[in-house]
């Protein structure tokens, strides 16, 4: 019991974390809950379900008794597909039974968390100082009044000390890098999950077949009709997975392309620092030395603050970033 809880509590922990943006969710919680879930279905119907049904129609009673082995025998000696006229299909060569199926949705799965490993990697060694803003900004919610006056400026101590000692170590963009990189690898290992559900629904998953069966002693032959209901649960899963990886797909392009958009282009990173400040009639420089001084980093690390505390904590924050940087409320930022 106590092997099951450790392996599993760190399971959650990877899958669920303070850092996690909307992306992450879906990719990782989401998507991995979905596939795993198929998975355990899969297996379950391999294990405990009926690979195929076959009917004996007109047969003698002595026969029919026997259709279980006949069933398995068809089973291992693999099903004709049924042509349009409902005979057996000679040309495409019998049907094969593919018991890997329940392991594509585990690859599937492991894809899907694939990327966070290396943003879990850069926390480890460079930005742990994310994890521990976002924690100590979370506290500030239930406080008010003075309370929340101080907590902020705390808040905003922690920030400016943590960009200066990390430009001090030549790391200032190493979080910013890599979360790009990590939404990027979203988007290829989201490529090669559509490529896998496309080839295997191309395939096809026929749900009848046609199996005959003859017998030397004595002599007869047994014909039978045959229905797949593991093949008709592969093709619902499989299109299913298809359809939500496609949806995920999208959105997780277009916030890749605004995420990177927003934090590499100069343009793009005064109009997000503005944002987080809420005062629309400021004016930022492009030489503007409170940006100078937070980096990428700092833009990204206020960026998920927002995400995660709500605008208005964010807007606080930012602000006493300024007074501490400039001694002033920001009205035009040079």
């Amino acid at each position: 019991m106590m092997l099951a809880g450790s392996t599993v509590f760190p399971l959650i922990g990877f899958l669920v974390d303070p850092l996690d943006d909307l992306i992450d969710r879906l990719n990782n919680s989401l998507t991995f809950g979905i596939l795993m879930t198929l998975a355990a279905l899969a297996f379950g119907q391999v294990q405990f379900g009926h690979q195929m049904t076959c009917k004996l129609d007109g047969t003698p009673a002595t026969v029919q008794s026997h259709v279980d082995h006949y069933q398995q025998r068809c089973y291992n000696e693999g099903l004709y597909n049924l042509a349009e006229d409902g005979l057996p299909d000679l040309s495409r060569g019998r049907m094969a039974f593919h018991m890997w199926y329940p392991y594509v949705y585990l690859v599937l799965a492991l894809l899907s968390v694939a990327p966070k490993l290396l943003w879990k990697v850069m926390l480890y060694f460079h930005g742990s100082y994310f994890r521990t803003v976002i924690l100590e900004v979370e506290k500030l919610s239930p406080l008010r009044g003075e309370d929340f006056e101080k907590e902020v400026g705390k808040c905003a101590e922690l920030i400016l000390d943590t960009m200066t000692m990390n430009a001090e170590r030549f790391v200032k963009i190493v979080g910013t890098w890599t979360y790009i990189a990590t939404k990027w690898l979203y988007v290829c290992t989201l490529a090669l999950q559509l490529c896998a559900t496309s080839l295997l629904l191309e395939q096809g998953f026929p749900l009848k077949g046609h199996c005959t069966l003859e017998f030397t002693r004595p002599l007869f032959v047994v014909s039978m009709e045959c229905t797949l209901p593991q093949n008709g649960f592969y093709r619902f899963g499989f299109t299913f997975c298809h359809i939500w990886l496609s949806l995920l797909a999208a959105i997780t392009i277009v916030s890749t392309l605004t995420a990177t958009s927003n934090l590499l282009l100069p343009v793009l990173r005064r109009r997000t620092f503005k944002k987080l400040l809420m005062i629309p009639a400021v004016t930022i420089d492009k030489n503007c030395y409170v940006m100078r001084k937070l980096g990428t980093d700092g833009l990204l690390l206020l960026t998920l603050i927002r995400e995660h505390c709500g605008p208005i904590v964010t807007a606080a924050i930012t602000k006493e970033i300024c007074m501490k940087s400039m001694g002033h409320i920001p009205g035009d930022l040079r």
